[in-house]
């Protein structure tokens, strides 16, 4: 499990299921998945509810998140490794 930051790297699942890397720049904690609205906070876990908004100017529910970017780290093709 890990957990997303201001500034994290994040695997997202756009629609049609295509992934792509974005950059966080806003986290808001939810009770529910798909919810709309939640608090703000500066971290949530990976398998918590929360809205992402994006670096992009886009905003994300934390079901559309596939997982975390580690430094370092090629993700291609929808794998990581080094």
């Amino acid at each position: 499990m890990g957990r997303i930051k201001i500034g994290s790297k994040v695997v997202i699942r756009e629609w049609g299921n295509k992934q792509r890397i974005e950059v966080v720049c806003g986290i808001e904690r939810t009770y529910e998945p798909n919810e709309k609205y939640g608090e703000e906070v500066d971290s949530v876990d990976l398998n918590d509810n929360y809205i992402l908004t994006m670096t992009s100017g886009h905003w994300r529910y934390s079901t559309q998140v596939l997982g975390l970017v580690k430094p370092n780290e090629l993700y291609e093709n929808g794998k990581t490794g080094n």
